[in-house]
Order: structure tokens, then C-alpha cells, then sequence
């Protein structure tokens, strides 16, 4: 799959878990934990970086065992991430010849306390 991007059945590929409204904390560190199918092999892989939640998924989605992926942006092109003075961003670019226009924009509300 890694070599051809034919071989990744429909469905398959990166999604990003924010959605509009969205609010989500800053965690200062890389989370990284395996999805399983029901026969227990790895299906894809749920990522967490700095609050922006991400799955990348090996089989194609079955949306009525999957409730998180409903609404979820699929391969995005664009994640924005706002300070009050400065915009972060990210672009992503993919070579499956689809048009990807889903831009995704977090915006810095807040420090929040440590306690």
C-alpha cells in the first residue's frame, strides 16, 4: 500500500477528527495507538498530536461502528492552527487525482490550568 496508491481500497487514507466548534486541548506530546478489525488485526492508526486528533485507516470505514468518523474530514488539503499573533500552517498534498478542499482552522483560545 505504501508504494502504490491504487492498492488502498476506497475509503482508506487520513481522516481528521476536528470539526467546526470544536474545542480540544494542547497536550505536549505525540500519542500513537493501533485500531483493530474484528478478526484483531490492525486496521489503521489513531494519532493524537499537540490535540489534533487524526486516524489513519487501512480498511475502508464502516460508519455504524465508527460514530467519530461521521462529519470527519477526509485527507484535508489545509490545517490552520491561530495564535493571536501568529497562523501555523500546514499544507497537505495527495496524489490520488481526487480534488481535496477541506480546510480545517483551530484557533488558540485560551491557557488553561495546570491543576
Amino acid at each position: 500500500m505504501l508504494d502504490d496508491i491504487t492498492a488502498w481500497p476506497k475509503g482508506t487514507g487520513l481522516y481528521c477528527l476536528m470539526q467546526t466548534g470544536h474545542t480540544f486541548e494542547n497536550h505536549l506530546r505525540f500519542q500513537l495507538y493501533p485500531l483493530t478489525n474484528e478478526s484483531r488485526e490492525i486496521s489503521g492508526i489513531g494519532v493524537n498530536i499537540l490535540g489534533l486528533q487524526f486516524l489513519l485507516l487501512l480498511e475502508p470505514p464502516d460508519l455504524a461502528k465508527s460514530p467519530d468518523l461521521v462529519g470527519a474530514k477526509f485527507r484535508p488539503s489545509e490545517i490552520l492552527i491561530q495564535y493571536p499573533s501568529v497562523t501555523n500552517r500546514i499544507m497537505l498534498s495527495w496524489s490520488d487525482g481526487r480534488l481535496h478542499q477541506d480546510k480545517l482552522t483551530a484557533k488558540f483560545v485560551k491557557v488553561l490550568d495546570a491543576g
